[in-house]
């Protein structure tokens, strides 16, 4: 079995050509904020996609710690990352985490100037998850 060399040229056919056009062409129209690739395909989903899978990580950390106490940003990306089939962004999921700080669902400790100079918990009153 021949491996494949990532940088061999390919020429697309008209068709294939025709069909990665039309898939830029709904790209490009589209306002969403966030997509997903999914089985071959990309895929929009909400804003707030992530969201849920935050709070339930941070809550399952405050369980392991034995009580709700801050948890570095930076750490608890990582650990939420690892445990992630298909990873995004981890600066896409800073971004919510601040999104969360701000609506109040978890409470910030520190300067949010970068994900290791700021901790997060969960506030008492979280609806999600």
């Amino acid at each position: 079995m021949e491996s494949k060399n990532l940088y061999e040229k390919k020429r697309l056919s008209v068709k294939e050509r025709l069909k990665f056009l039309q898939q830029w062409e709904g790209l490009a129209e589209s306002t969403a904020v966030l997509r997903q690739w999914e089985q071959q395909h990309i895929r929009e989903v909400s804003e707030n996609f992530y969201d849920s899978l935050i709070v339930k990580r941070l809550k399952e950390m405050h369980l392991e710690q034995g009580h709700v106490d801050f948890i570095q940003t930076g750490t608890f990306l990582l650990e939420l990352l690892a445990r992630m089939d298909e990873s995004p962004n981890i600066f896409y999921l800073e971004y919510r985490i601040r999104y969360l700080i701000y609506n109040g669902t978890l409470a910030l400790k520190g300067i949010p100037k970068s994900m290791w100079d700021y901790y997060v918990k969960i506030c008492q009153k979280t609806s999600l998850v």
